[in-house]
């Protein structure tokens, strides 16, 4: 898989997304460019190309239950899962395959499947696909706040080092240029739920040409209202990309193998709830090595999970 790397030309991929952009713009827009037009075009390419690289590397090396105590880059470890709508599995290794469905999407998925980190490969991939500049906003951010979503989206390149004002980023949105990455809806609060959906409806009338992608939990409304967002729901894990990501971790090699080989013969199985969620599967490697084998009986497996959590990774 072709990733963004570090050592990449942030400079050069903000300058195509915005030459491109530009000639979309208007038809004679490149023959008479005014100074202010190419103003905003050199700040906004400095701006943005600092974002970017900071946020790169933000989103792009990562904490997990295993590597608690250095962030690892995420395609050391990453095993993409696969999306559904409807009855239609869609590869969500390329943006690109969802970018074709529809500008407004919800990936919807339960606790361990993957979103998060889903999306953040979404950031990664959209950088290397050079069509578009990618936002990564996590609506946790909002509660406590009386910000608006705006104002969130704007202060979250802000803290990365947009060093702009809101105009800029406005002016940008209205070209059309960004994947805005909208992380843990079911993380907001009761009380600006609301708000954020009518909020995000201004947004999507305002600025049409971006694409909004948001994570969540299953919702007990089952999203009806936001009218435009299509949903795709996380697969879970294949026996094979189960025993692809147990492959990746960097755990002690003979555990792995006996795990992997315990995997192979019945215990995905046996216990595809726990082995097909890349959280739990993680959780099942730790008892596995803690117990020596896991139970067939689920109860005392879940006893013997909850366990070695509690005695390896209380926090």
């Amino acid at each position: 898989m072709s990733v963004a790397s570090p050592g990449i030309d942030y400079n050069a991929i903000v300058s195509k997304i915005i030459e491109a952009k530009a000639a979309e713009i208007g038809g004679g827009i490149k023959r008479k460019i005014t100074d202010q037009w190419k103003k905003l075009i050199t700040d906004n390419m400095l701006a943005f190309s600092r974002y970017l690289e900071n946020a790169s590397e933000k989103y792009g090396y990562v904490k997990t239950l295993l590597y608690r105590s250095a962030p690892r880059y995420l395609y050391d470890f990453f095993e993409c899962c696969d999306l559904k709508m409807e009855e239609e599995t869609v590869d969500a290794h390329a943006i690109d395959n969802l970018l074709d469905i529809s500008n407004f999407l919800i990936i919807r998925g339960t606790g361990g499947s993957g979103k998060s980190t889903l999306l953040k490969h979404f950031f990664l991939n959209t950088i290397n696909k050079k069509k578009y500049i990618p936002i990564f906003v996590e609506l946790k951010d909002l509660n406590g706040t009386d910000d608006n979503l705006f104002d969130c989206i704007y202060k979250s390149i802000s803290r990365l080092g947009f060093g702009l004002e809101p105009e800029y980023l406005e002016h940008a949105m209205k070209w059309g240029m960004f994947v805005v990455l909208l992380d843990g809806y079911d993380e907001l609060s009761s009380e600006k739920s609301a708000a954020f959906q009518k909020q995000l409806d201004g947004l999507c009338d305002e600025y049409p040409d971006n694409l909004y992608i948001i994570s969540s939990r299953p919702n007990h409304e089952e999203f009806i209202s936001f009218q435009r967002f299509s949903i795709l729901d996380t697969c879970p894990l294949s026996k094979e990309q189960a025993i692809s990501l147990v492959g990746k971790l960097e755990y002690d090699k003979s555990v792995k193998e006996r795990f992997i080989k315990a995997l192979e013969e019945n215990l995905y199985r046996t216990h595809q709830s726990f082995a097909s969620n890349p959280l739990l599967l993680t959780i099942m490697l730790l008892t596995f090595d803690n117990y020596a084998d896991i139970p067939n009986k689920l109860h005392i497996f879940y006893s013997n999970a909850f366990e070695t959590l509690y005695t390896k990774h209380d926090a």
